[in-house]
């Protein structure tokens, strides 16, 4: 899974290999900062002038204006290259759940699926940050600090390479090994209360108005408590770790005093250097001890990582032929359609048959539950058909690519989304490329035009999360005026005008046709009354079309 993490961070990969270089330049310039530090006071205290210290002094200011350069150089890039690779991996996994949707995830809960893309990527950046570089660093300043006391007694380098083993690679397996449920069961809790709550805070105007949000605080509460619970234990477990590396440092510190004390005595160590001894061994031991919190955080990006790629490696249901075809029109042509949402399901479809020529414009009523979204659905190809034959424009839609199905024919469902954005940059979504008078003409069409003009920012107004800022008419008007952007081959509208009374339903749905004359334009509704002049009205009743007729 490690590897498979960094395979994730691709070409920015540099901006990891310069935060470890960074960080290990000022890690090894602050142990030398300090040995150079108390050579150099220890050395003025039997001294009466400073010329003699010119040398020392001279490295001190190098290693520390190293130091403080090699620190902002780290944060800096590393914070950068984090924020890169972030968006990377956040862009990737969106790219991956987009093929599943919608029909592989609804058995998920919408906020699982979003702390997930959320919440466990950005967990992620502890790994690239606090995992993938503290080693490097430790490593590299272990070594040179070993060396640098070993020039100086073999026996002092010795000892300061067995605390840094005890202290980079002991404690942290202990503690990896002591807390890595607790670090699972973190993320995992976490992301359960972020998805009661988004899921919930989505409803919260209902559940007040309906008195239902005790139950809610009670589940959140009970979410929270768990949290708070397996938080503490890994709180208590690096408070412990702390502590033990605070105290291994300053035995290690202790052990190299005595030991460089001893060799003074017997006139084996200058005692101008002796401080150095015990300040370095402490020094090094600080630069290693990160290594005890990357494991830490080793154990929740894992964690984070599982539950991203349990989402990302699920197969497509829909998945795009090897040789894909391109419709040539907007022709539908079904015959023996069936389908069922699960093998041992009830038949939804049950040999539909269907015939709405390049341009026709139909009314398809019956009563919910008689398969009317879900025809939809198969049209744009976001389910798969069991048995039969569908035809987009004289080509099986089985061969024609998930992409170009959905470009070619256009759906507005009831509860299409709306992204918390300007009213702009939601229509852009069918036409990146599109004007600001092509979307006018296009709010024209659908009614909004008045509406626009009375927003203070116009286009840029923001319509809040879903939608909320407009009232329901005026939502769907939107979603319709984005599909009419689309300019597809065809065009269904699935109870897209349920929140609008009937003469404003009939004046849109006239604008609609007119806008679209020539094409294909199916229109799902409950109505079974005649709203608009139609080529054909059909009805879909227990899996089957029945009472087709001329309007």
């Amino acid at each position: 899974m490690i590897v498979r993490i960094l395979r994730l961070v691709g070409p920015e990969r540099r901006w990891l290999a310069l935060a470890a270089l960074l960080a290990a330049v000022t890690s090894v310039s602050g142990v030398a900062l300090v040995g150079s530090a108390s050579a150099l006071i220890s050395r003025s205290a039997l001294v009466t002038t400073t010329a003699t210290l010119g040398v020392a002094i001279t490295f001190v200011r190098l290693f520390a204006a190293v130091r403080a350069t090699g620190r902002y150089g780290e944060r800096y890039v590393g914070h950068l290259g984090t924020f890169r690779i972030t968006t990377r991996v956040r862009t990737w996994v969106f790219d991956s759940i987009a093929p599943l949707g919608p029909a592989a995830l609804e058995d998920r809960r919408r906020g699982d699926v979003l702390s997930r893309l959320a919440d466990d990527v950005d967990e992620l950046q502890d790994f690239y940050l606090r995992v993938a570089v503290p080693p490097i660093a430790a490593g590299v300043t272990a070594a040179f600090a070993v060396v640098g006391l070993g020039v100086l007694d073999r026996g002092a380098g010795l000892l300061l390479a067995v605390a840094l083993v005890v202290v980079g690679l002991c404690v942290p397996f202990l503690a990896r090994r002591v807390g890595r449920e607790a670090s699972s069961l973190v993320v995992r809790n976490r992301a359960a209360v972020r998805a009661e709550l988004a899921e919930h805070l989505a409803g919260i105007d209902e559940l007040c108005v309906a008195g239902a949000t005790d139950g809610l605080l009670d589940r959140v509460a009970d979410l929270d408590r768990r949290l708070v619970r397996h938080q503490t234990r890994l709180g208590d477990l690096r408070g412990a770790v702390t502590a033990a590396i605070g105290l291994l440092g300053l035995l290690t510190a202790g052990a190299a005093l005595a030991l460089g004390a001893s060799l003074v005595e017997r006139g084996q160590l200058d005692g101008v250097v002796l401080a150095v001894l015990p300040l370095v061994a402490l020094s090094a031991v600080e630069a290693v001890a990160p290594v005890t919190l990357a494991a830490e955080h080793l154990g929740r990006t894992r964690a984070a990582a599982s539950r991203l790629f349990a989402l990302t490696d699920q197969p497509p249901i829909v998945r795009d032929p090897s040789e894909p075809e391109c419709p040539r029109d907007g022709s539908i042509v079904i015959r023996s359609l069936s389908f069922r949402y699960s093998p041992t399901g009830p038949v939804v479809l049950d040999g539909v048959d269907l015939d709405l020529p390049a341009g026709t414009t139909a009314v398809l009523t019956g009563p919910s539950g008689s398969g009317k979204s879900t025809l939809a659905d198969l049209l744009v190809r976001f389910r798969g058909y069991d048995s039969g034959s569908i035809r987009l424009g004289g080509v099986e839609l089985r061969e024609v690519a998930t992409a170009v199905a959905r470009e070619r024919v256009a759906l507005v469902a009831q509860h299409d989304h709306l992204f918390d954005s300007t009213i702009r940059d939601n229509l852009l979504l069918a036409d990146p490329d599109a004007s600001d008078s092509r979307l006018l003409e296009m709010l024209e069409t659908a009614g909004l035009t008045e509406l626009v003009r009375t927003l203070p920012n116009g286009l840029g107004e923001r319509v809040g999360e879903d939608g909320r800022r407009l009232s329901g008419g005026e939502r769907q008007r939107l979603l319709v005026a984005r599909a009419l952007l689309r300019d597809a081959d065809v065009l269904v509208l699935d109870e897209a005008t349920a929140h609008l009374d009937p003469p404003s339903e009939r004046e849109l749905l006239e604008r609609v046709l007119a806008e679209r004359a020539g094409r294909t334009t199916l229109i799902i509704t409950h109505h079974r009354e005649q709203l608009v002049p139609v080529d054909v009205v059909l009805t879909l009743r227990e899996g089957r079309i029945y009472e087709p007729g001329a309007a």
